[in-house]
């Protein structure tokens, strides 16, 4: 018998072959067909960026907005008085980014002052038509002639900018409270942010843009917080909330006791009661006498909005009828 095959038994091998693969193909769909595939099994997992992971929790960045909005309150009201206008500040964005994106966006017509910021750096950007307009109202100026082709204040201009920093860094502190100990300081200025290497490009700052109005003039300032300046202040900052609403709860009762302190109610004194006939009320006359049913050195009732609160005894003080209270009663 020959080894060799021929074509048509080679042939019949291969199709033979096929035919066993489509069946086990086919069962394996059957059985597996309930069981969810690799897609569907994990579609509820949320994409996570390892290279910009968010460090600021909703918890912190409503905290970081709430100090932030009152530093803006009190440094338009203010800037008011300073320069005898009407000046509206507002937080208009607050947002995390990385330092990369913060510098990406960042533009050359402002003013970059690196601060001091708790123990660590921080930069306050302000928009140099905006820094320009106050230079001009503040030096008595009408603050509409602003020459928008400059790019950099004078040295001069650049004290008196300072100046007004100054007030705004006080205001920080202010609503910051105890957690932030020293005043922020100017360390030094740019006008280019890409020469400014405040941490590396992909850790992670605070991002927050405040609206400026003085008059019709218009313009922004900008911070920039590292997250690493706030890291060793996070608990102080997530209890400074807890400790907020107990302030507000503390200032909201004694507002209430001091209104109601000032509130007036009827407080009358007793003499006694009785009862009469309708006949003997229509028949009273001047010089007739009426018995009470209190004795003579029972104490006498007070009243306070009708209900029963004192006992006291009834006497005189400075030419006028008094009563030594003598007894308190607290089921009103």
């Amino acid at each position: 018998m020959s080894n060799i095959l021929s074509q048509e038994e080679i042939n019949a091998l291969l199709m033979g072959v096929l035919d066993e693969a489509d069946d086990v193909a086919n069962d394996d769909s059957t059985h597996h067909s309930s069981k969810p595939t690799y897609v569907e099994e994990f579609q509820h997992v949320t994409k996570y960026d390892f290279r910009r992971p968010n460090k600021f929790s909703k918890d912190l960045l409503r905290i970081l907005k709430g100090f932030h909005d009152n530093m803006a309150r009190l440094f338009s009201a203010s800037l008011s008085v300073y320069l005898r206008q009407d000046v509206k500040i507002h937080l208009t964005y607050i947002e995390q980014h990385t330092y990369s994106e913060y510098i990406e966006d960042s533009n050359e017509s402002s003013l970059y002052y690196i601060i001091s910021f708790i123990d660590d750096q921080a930069i306050l950007s302000l928009d140099v038509n905006i820094a320009l307009l106050l230079v001009e109202k503040i030096l008595g100026g009408e603050g509409y002639s602003v020459n928008t082709d400059r790019t950099e204040p004078t040295e001069i201009e650049m004290v008196i900018l300072r100046n007004i920093l100054d007030k705004l860094f006080h205001h920080q502190k202010e609503s910051w409270g105890d957690i932030m100990k020293d005043l922020p300081r100017i360390i030094t200025v740019e006008n280019n942010p890409r020469v400014i290497h405040l941490v590396q490009p992909n850790d992670i700052v605070l991002k927050m843009v405040f609206e400026v109005s003085i008059g019709d003039g218009v313009g922004i300032f900008t911070y920039c917080i590292p997250y690493i300046a706030l890291e060793h202040v996070m608990n102080q900052l997530l209890q400074s909330q807890f400790v907020r609403m107990q302030h507000q709860f503390v200032k909201k009762t004694e507002e209430m006791q001091n209104n109601l302190s000032m509130a007036k109610i009827d407080l009358s004194a007793e003499l006694g009661r009785t009862t009469v006939t309708v006949e003997d009320l229509i028949e009273i006359k001047i010089g007739d006498v009426i018995k009470l049913d209190t004795k003579k050195n029972q104490d006498l009732v007070m009243k306070l909005g009708g209900f029963k609160k004192f006992s006291g005894e009834l006497g005189v003080s400075d030419k006028s009828y008094a009563i030594k209270i003598n007894q308190i009663h607290f089921n009103l």
